[in-house]
Parts: C-alpha cells; sequence; structure tokens
C-alpha cells in the first residue's frame, strides 16, 4: 500500500502515526504486524463507511493474490490490538469492514508535516512488495550402460535400407517372371 498520508489519526485513546508506522494507546507503543497495520490505516482514513473487502485487498496487497482467510487474520490481529476497543472494527456480513470510532486528523509532531514542508499533502511514505519463489528440483536417471560394438559388426546388424528392399523385391520379380 502506497501511504500518501500525513498527520496523526486519533480516535478513543489511540494515535495512529502513518509516516512513523506507529500505533498507541494513551502513549504506550502497540505492536502491530506490517499488513494489520496498513488495514487499520485503510479503514481509519474511511470512518463509518463500509470498505468492501475488495477495496482492501487492492489497497494493502496490490500486486499479490490474496485469500479471505489472511485477510480475517490479519483483523482478528488487529482486534486483539485494540482491546477492548475492537469493536470499533466492525464486519459487514457479505460486504467487508467498518470503521465505526470517531477519527480526527492532527498534524504530525515529529514527522515532515512540520515546519518548511508544511503545505505537501501527499508523501509516499512505503511500498510493500511480496515475492514467492518456487524451486523446482529435477532428478534424471542415469543414462544405460551399453556395450561399444565396433562399426562393421553394427552395420552388419542393421535391417537394410527401405530402398534396397524394394530393389531386392523388382530384382526376385524380374527374375522370376523370365
Amino acid at each position: 500500500m502506497s501511504l500518501t498520508q500525513n498527520g496523526i489519526y486519533r480516535f478513543d485513546e489511540f494515535e495512529l502515526d502513518p509516516f512513523n508506522r506507529t500505533f498507541s494507546r494513551q502513549g504506550a507503543t502497540i505492536p502491530l504486524y506490517p499488513k494489520a497495520f496498513e488495514i487499520l490505516l485503510y479503514l481509519v482514513t474511511k470512518p463509518r463507511r463500509v470498505v468492501t473487502k475488495e477495496e482492501i485487498f487492492k489497497a494493502v496487497w496490490p500486486e499479490s493474490f490474496v485469500e479471505e482467510g489472511n485477510l480475517a487474520r490479519q483483523v482478528s490481529s488487529l482486534r486483539k490490538a485494540l482491546g477492548d476497543r475492537s469493536a470499533c472494527v466492525v464486519t459487514v456480513p457479505g460486504r467487508g469492514y467498518q470503521f465505526t470510532a470517531i477519527v480526527e486528523k492532527a498534524p504530525s509532531v515529529g514527522g515532515i508535516s512540520q515546519g518548511v514542508t508544511e503545505d505537501i499533502e501527499d508523501i509516499l511514505v512505503q511500498r510493500v512488495h511480496e515475492r514467492t519463489q518456487v524451486v523446482i528440483e529435477e532428478s534424471f536417471p542415469a543414462p544405460l550402460q551399453t556395450s561399444v560394438v565396433p562399426a562393421e559388426k553394427e552395420q552388419r546388424n542393421l535391417p537394410p535400407p527401405r530402398g534396397r528392399v524394394w530393389l531386392m523385391v523388382a530384382a526376385i520379380l524380374a527374375v522370376a517372371g523370365t
């Protein structure tokens, strides 16, 4: 997900800082998996709106195929991090998720949005790429041991070429016909 957010998002006693990629409750940092952080950020930037699973997949895993179970696991870990406020992330059956807390956006304290760069609206913070590497191992049987046959014997054991067979048949028929 390319984060273009500057400023800090606050809801209840939580703070989410996209620039520093920190999530805290009353000043104490709460660890989050990177994808859970990105899902939370995506939901927080669209409060009270039902966000479809497809939207989240495109935003958090833009160039990857991800099963719904992976999204569900990340949302579950996000709810655990929210603790007694886990009800902020609501599952809307058959549609997606909704962030229900009231969110306010404050300027970043230690981030780029202070001072000379105050008029900057969009900042690219991070883009995550995931790769899968597939290794295919193949084994081939050892070649069979063959005995070396001298060229003279090899030629004697070979059937005659097709052109010669017809020539012999024609010669036999010619002799028999006379």
